[in-house]
C-alpha cells in the first residue's frame, strides 16, 4: 500500500532507504513480489523529477530530460533483470488461458465475445504479482 501511495503522490517512500532495504530481510529472504516492488519505489523519484520540469528554461530543461531518461532505462533494466529472474526461479507455468464460459450483454454472434479467454493462475499472489510487474 505505501508503495502505491508513494506512486501516486510522487514523493519518494522511506522505504526505500537502505535499512527498509535489507535489515527486515536479514533472515529472511525477499519473495519475488517483494523485489518486484524494491524496483517500483524508484518511480515516485522519477514523477517528482518529472513534475519539475515545468519550472526549467530551456538548457537546464534538457538536461533534467536527459537525467529522466536515463533513470528509465535504469529502471527498465531492472524490470528485465527482475523478469528473467522471476522466470528463472518459478517452476510450472505463470498461467493458463481457457476458453471464457462467461456470458455479458455485451457478447455478439458476429462480433464474438467481449471476453473471449479467461487466465487461470496456480495461485492469487501469482496474479497479483504478475498484474504489478
Amino acid at each position: 500500500m505505501q508503495t502505491i501511495q508513494a506512486i501516486g503522490w510522487h514523493r519518494p517512500s522511506f522505504l526505500l532507504d537502505q535499512a527498509w532495504l535489507e535489515k527486515p530481510w536479514k533472515l529472511v529472504p525477499k519473495d519475488p513480489f517483494d523485489e518486484l516492488l524494491d524496483v517500483l519505489l524508484k518511480l515516485p523519484e522519477i514523477f517528482k523529477r518529472v513534475d519539475e520540469l515545468s519550472h526549467l528554461q530551456r538548457r537546464p530543461l534538457f538536461h533534467a530530460l536527459l537525467g529522466i531518461i536515463d533513470s528509465l532505462w535504469e529502471m527498465d533494466s531492472d524490470l528485465e533483470r527482475w523478469n528473467q529472474d522471476f522466470e528463472h526461479k518459478t517452476p510450472g507455468r505463470f498461467y493458463e488461458t481457457k476458453e471464457s464460459m462467461m456470458e455479458t450483454l455485451a457478447d455478439d454472434l458476429e462480433k464474438g465475445k467481449l471476453f473471449p479467454v479467461v487466465f487461470h493462475f496456480p495461485s492469487l499472489l501469482m496474479c497479483h504479482t504478475l498484474l504489478t510487474y
